[in-house]
């Protein structure tokens, strides 16, 4: 029996709240979990910009197996910086489907929470 894997793309664009002091400084992880499987923790970096200020859009790119359909992204912080308080309004993960004329199917998490100081960990669920 053969068991073939499948690489993709998936796109995660993360919105940072408005608030006053929204931005943080701390590095930021995630971990996707699937119908069928989970990622490890991804460190979400960029060589060239200043990620998580406030009402700033950052976008990654993260290339992996095929998880089946996204049902969870866990975020946790470091809060290892002085500005360590995250105000996550939101994340919207696209994941691209190279069988299918690269079709794209788009999740929406809705955060709207603060992560930092009391917590450290927020989960969302679809």
């Amino acid at each position: 029996k053969i068991i073939y894997f499948v690489c993709l793309v998936y796109i995660l664009q993360v919105l940072t709240g408005g608030k006053r002091f929204a931005g943080t400084d701390s590095n930021i992880q995630v971990t996707i979990r699937g119908s069928t499987s989970q990622t490890r923790k991804l460190a979400l970096t960029s060589n060239n910009a200043d990620l998580f200020e406030q009402n700033q859009l950052d976008t990654f790119a993260i290339v992996g197996w095929d998880i089946g359909d996204l049902s969870e992204i866990t975020v946790e912080s470091d809060k290892t910086q002085l500005a360590s308080d995250w105000d996550l309004k939101e994340m919207i993960m696209w994941k691209i489907l190279p069988s299918d004329n690269h079709k794209l199917t788009q999740i929406y998490f809705p955060f709207n929470n603060w992560l930092g100081t009391k917590e450290s960990i927020l989960k969302e669920e679809i």
